[in-house]
């Protein structure tokens, strides 16, 4: 079982990347959370659930927004590298337990997926257990990582590598166009407005 586990871990780690960079990039295009509307901005804040109020404070500071999508993107992005794959669920498991915990404590419903996220990133640090904690806690050297290569052969892995790098490309590129078109649909962050967009109080209305 060794071969299946190796290309188990292989298929976590992009389908890992996958939700990384889907989440990520809905943050870096604000299309996760969309600035308050008007009818939210009028409403006093005790009216507003848990949920409703995480969703307008994060959507109220796109720079916030956006800060936490470049940390999920950087994780997907060094997931996809073999080489930097443990940094990349390192800084996964940080993103997730983040997500995890707003999702608990605001009582949002996404708190099943982001567990299982934080799950699945244990599972890939699993086998650096040992040399994460000599370096982070007990002051050791840490050995060279015993993860077994791919193939028997350089060539083979060398296009294993290349094949990796490019398959992690498409996924962003996906997840971009995807964001990008919520961004300027109509009702969108980037859709344009009404020169007449705004509150308003009105003194007077005259009719015909």
């Amino acid at each position: 079982y060794t071969t299946l586990h190796h290309w188990f871990r292989l298929y976590l780690r992009f389908a890992l990347a996958a939700q990384m960079f889907y989440y990520g990039m809905a943050k870096v295009i604000p299309t996760q959370f969309p600035p308050p509307a008007l009818v939210t901005l009028v409403r006093p804040i005790g009216d507003l659930s848990l949920s409703d109020l995480l969703w307008v404070f994060v959507g109220a500071s796109t720079p916030y927004q956006m800060f936490t999508g470049w940390a999920e993107l950087l994780a997907g992005v060094l997931l996809v590298v073999p080489h930097t794959a443990t940094l990349g669920a390192l800084a996964a498991l940080v993103d997730m337990t983040q997500v995890f915990v707003l999702n608990m404590t605001y009582d949002f419903g996404l708190k099943q997926i982001s567990f299982h996220l934080i799950l699945v990133s244990l599972f890939l640090l699993a086998p650096q257990f040992q040399r994460l904690a000599n370096v982070l806690v007990l002051n050791r050297t840490a050995l060279p990582s015993s993860e077994p290569v791919m193939f028997s052969t350089p060539r083979a892995n060398r296009m294993a590598l290349v094949a990796q790098i490019a398959f992690g490309m498409f996924l962003i590129a996906m997840f971009t166009n995807l964001s990008l078109r919520f961004y300027v649909a109509d009702g969108g962050t980037g859709a344009p407005r009404s020169p007449l967009y705004g509150i308003w109080n009105v003194e007077e209305l005259a009719i015909d």
